[in-house]
């Protein structure tokens, strides 16, 4: 699934910060800042891309879903990613999918909420960095 990485960056750093919390009370959040920055998210990238066209994982066991579509029209996402894997998406798929979700409204248990500025890392920047990436999957931004 691929998702604009200034989404992606506040999202994990938030999440790892949250778990830490868990663990302690005396978490340093410029160190959790640390862990996972642009040039992290690029490297993990980066590696993945390069499994794939090492011939390692081969296309045809790969989709490639943008996050985006996931959540404005999930069932024909779900779908594409069916037809890719030659697998029928069948009425009754359908109907359980539906279900699920009508189970599980986005902010049921309220929501996630992080901002790219509490990185501290310069838009601009990171968008630079992720530049091919947006191009070669056709990523939407974000914001």
């Amino acid at each position: 699934t691929h998702r604009d990485p200034i989404r992606v960056i506040p999202s994990v750093a938030s999440i790892l910060y949250s778990t830490a919390y868990v663990r302690s009370d005396a978490v340093d959040p410029e160190a959790i800042l640390g862990w996972f920055t642009g040039e992290t998210c690029r490297f993990l990238l980066d590696r993945a891309a390069a499994v794939r066209e090492s011939g390692l994982l081969p296309d045809a066991q790969v989709h490639d879903l943008l996050y985006a579509d996931l959540m404005s029209d999930p069932i024909a996402a779900i779908g594409r990613a069916y037809e890719h894997f030659d697998i029928s998406f069948t009425d009754a798929a359908q109907t359980r999918i539906r279900a699920y979700l009508d189970t599980k409204p986005k902010g049921k248990h309220g929501a996630h909420r992080y901002e790219f500025a509490d990185t501290g890392l310069d838009v601009a920047e990171e968008r630079a960095r992720f530049a091919d990436y947006y191009a070669r999957f056709g990523i939407p931004t974000e914001g």
